[in-house]
């Protein structure tokens, strides 16, 4: 029976009895542990007392019986006894082994004992030198802890720092792009303004050219007209001082007597000759012509 794994109970030790019972074989506290596989005599050993005392006794009765009968009961109870003699000795010689066996487990149980109160001893003085050299090297971890945390500390506030100094950074960044979009939005407007304002130039030259040539025009027109007028002035003088003296030689016909009516020739008189008659005098005293 394989109990290794299994809990040594009453109830199994019961059953291992009982199975060995069976079997005819040998019960001890011996024979009993070999069935289990395991098993501590200490708990064996008040159940197979506990077996032994519950079982059935032979018990006497008065009864009258024939003397054959009586003895073939004598002979049959002889036999018994003697057997039931022979298997208390048995069973007494069991006890006895068992004792020995139980006392034997005592005496190596109780030096195992002593050697586990040393051992324990020994480990006591261990754990407390383990406990003192815990406790020291604990006080100087937590030393190291606390500094290591403050250095921690220390860090994470800098990182905090350096994470508020880069979120404002970030947000003047913002800020600066932001105006420099406006600003290349402005840039981008004034181009555009620049260019419209250079094709209104560019226009406003080629009419400024349209008009220089005009007033060129003009001015070779005007130079032309006052030559033309100077020449025509020049002529007006000419004619002038022609008429003066067509006044003047008629004013000296009319102071000269008047002769009979001849032929009269006028030379350059407006650049050719003139025939006719010669003027009469007007009664106003001025010349017809």
């Amino acid at each position: 029976m394989n109990t290794t794994s299994q809990k040594i109970t009453p109830e199994l030790i019961q059953n291992a009895i009982t199975q060995l019972a069976e079997d005819n074989k040998k019960i001890t506290v011996q024979s009993i542990r070999q069935h289990l596989g395991k098993g501590s005599p200490n708990l064996i050993a008040p159940v197979l007392k506990a077996w032994r005392e519950s079982r059935p006794k032979s018990v006497e009765a008065g009864i009258v019986m024939p003397e054959s009968i009586a003895l073939a009961v004598c002979s049959f109870i002889a036999t018994e006894v003697n057997k039931a003699k022979a298997k208390a000795l048995e069973e007494m010689q069991e006890a006895l082994d068992d004792g020995q066996e139980f006392e034997q487990h005592a005496k190596a149980l109780e030096e195992s004992q002593e050697a586990q109160a040393k051992e324990l001893e020994a480990l006591k003085a261990q754990l407390q030198a383990m406990q003192q050299s815990h406790a020291q090297a604990l006080e100087a971890e937590q030393a190291a802890h606390a500094q290591t945390f403050a250095d921690h500390t220390k860090a994470l506030e800098k990182v905090m720092d350096l994470e508020a100094k880069a979120q404002k950074q970030e947000a003047e960044l913002k800020a600066e792009l932001s105006r420099a979009a406006k600003f290349e939005t402005l840039a981008q407007q004034a181009t555009e303004q620049a260019q419209k304002s250079q094709a209104q130039a560019e226009k406003l030259a080629e009419a400024l050219e349209v008009e220089r040539t005009r007033a060129q025009s003009a001015q070779n027109n005007l130079i032309k007209a006052e030559t033309q007028a100077q020449a025509n002035a020049q002529r007006a003088e000419d004619f002038k001082a022609m008429v003066t003296e067509l006044k003047a030689e008629l004013q000296k016909l009319r102071e000269a007597p008047t002769p009979a009516a001849v032929p009269w020739t006028v030379a350059n008189a407006s650049g050719g000759n003139w025939i006719g008659s010669a003027p009469t005098q007007a009664k106003d005293g001025n010349s017809q012509n």
